[in-house]
């Protein structure tokens, strides 16, 4: 960290202090947080630029951006301008301290895995996906923005007041905080932690991949969760939260090579009696590269291909969720298709990934799933049995072919 960051940092503490006089916060919890970090972050940012434990430091300041960015959520700020100010502050702190020399890999160029065709680090996916994450980030506070009452209405071009039904529901009342903005909190981390590291991250810095990837691919599925349900416990669609989860699937497709590369250093690393250490400082050996050269091609840099039967499969199960509508099925056989075909479309997407291609074989079940609901639940049309019985046969027909595989992920091809 250098003097300009340290001033910065000093800086941003100032800010701090005169920002409740200055914004005229309302709530005394507010002046109290802000004050209290204001002067933390005075008193490290002078301690690092006279180079007092300049590493814990760091670590301290990243802490209190962190708990900028949740605060407002936690206090249930009344104005926007504290929730704006604190969350924008927390996130410049973030950046500074996680972008400093001392946590983030500055080895230059790339570095393939061993056995791999590809590096799975690149900044190509890796640009994608900090990209998305800071989509969701910004939909998510507009979001959070009405939960908290700083605005009375939401935008919604898909599903008309679908979203304001889904966000003021039972079941987003059942969070102690804003459940946009603590999703919001979650899309600022992927973002930074995206950002942190070089391209040979994989191996140098284990612990960030293994921790972006538990960010994006848990946080990915609870957006799948909620869009399950929906429809069945709100009775409404939120086209917001439904294109914030489209880029969260986006987001598991382009991680999960990366993940899998760091698995496996980190498997080779165990069986040598040396996880922890590789695990925190990386791996210093050197990696293998291919031996020959192969045919690249558009997906070469981000790991997945779109077999014709997985994308055949995913939309099926766009179909299998408006078919209900579509043919006035009623509950509780339209439950079933509700909770069936966002998981069909989520597992096919995933599955485009080469690495993560067996995923496939889970669809065979969701579609045994929908053959057995057309012969056992109720509230199904004709059109409906037809529609879920030769969805599912379809389904486990197409769940069978693996798709071309055009690269290597380690010993097997």
């Amino acid at each position: 960290m250098g003097k300009k960051t340290s001033l910065l940092i000093a800086s941003l503490g100032l800010w701090l202090l005169v920002a409740p006089m200055s914004f005229g916060f309302a709530c005394s919890k507010m002046w109290a947080n802000d004050l209290l970090c204001g002067f933390l972050l005075i008193i490290f940012g002078f301690c690092a630029l006279k180079s007092i434990r300049k590493k814990a430091v760091i670590l301290l300041s990243a802490l209190v951006g962190l708990w900028l960015q949740l605060a407002p959520l936690f206090f249930w700020a009344p104005e926007s301008a504290s929730y704006l100010n604190d969350t924008f502050v927390g996130m410049i702190l973030m950046i500074l301290a996680l972008s400093s020399k001392e946590l983030a890999g500055q080895d230059k160029g790339e570095e393939t895995p061993p056995g791999w065709s590809f590096n799975p680090s690149s900044w190509g996916p890796r640009s994608v996906t900090v990209f998305l994450a800071l989509i969701a980030w910004f939909l998510a506070r507009y979001l959070a923005s009405y939960q908290l009452g700083y605005i009375h209405d939401i935008k919604d071009p898909f599903f008309g007041d679908g979203t304001v039904k889904v966000i003021s529901s039972s079941l987003a009342k059942g969070f102690p905080i804003s459940d946009a903005g603590l999703g919001a909190f979650g899309y600022s981390l992927e973002f930074l932690l995206g950002l942190i590291g070089s391209a040979k991250r994989w191996k140098t810095m284990p612990w960030v991949s293994i921790l972006f990837g538990m960010m994006v691919i848990p946080a990915g599925m609870i957006s799948i969760l909620l869009i399950v349900l929906q429809p069945l416990l709100v009775g409404a669609f939120c086209g917001i939260c439904l294109f914030i989860a489209i880029c969260m699937l986006t987001m598991i497709l382009l991680t999960i090579p990366e993940m899998a590369a760091t698995v496996q250093i980190l498997l080779k690393a165990k069986k040598n009696g040396c996880f922890w250490s590789v695990f925190w400082k990386g791996d210093l050996s050197n990696a293998v590269s291919p031996s020959k050269p192969i045919e690249r091609n558009f997906t070469s840099e981000f790991g997945f291909t779109v077999p014709w039967n997985l994308f055949l499969t995913a939309l099926l199960g766009v179909w299998v969720m408006l078919s209900p509508s579509l043919f006035g099925d009623l509950h509780p056989a339209s439950d079933s298709n509700y909770i069936v075909g966002p998981l069909l479309i989520a597992l096919s997407v995933i599955s485009f990934s080469e690495i993560a291609r067996s995923l496939r074989f889970v669809n065979i079940l969701l579609g045994c799933g929908l053959v057995l609901s057309a012969f056992l639940l109720k509230g199904l049309t004709p059109f409906g049995f037809m529609s879920n019985l030769a969805s599912g046969i379809l389904i486990c027909a197409l769940s069978f072919p693996k798709g071309k595989r055009r690269e290597c992920y380690g010993s097997k091809k």
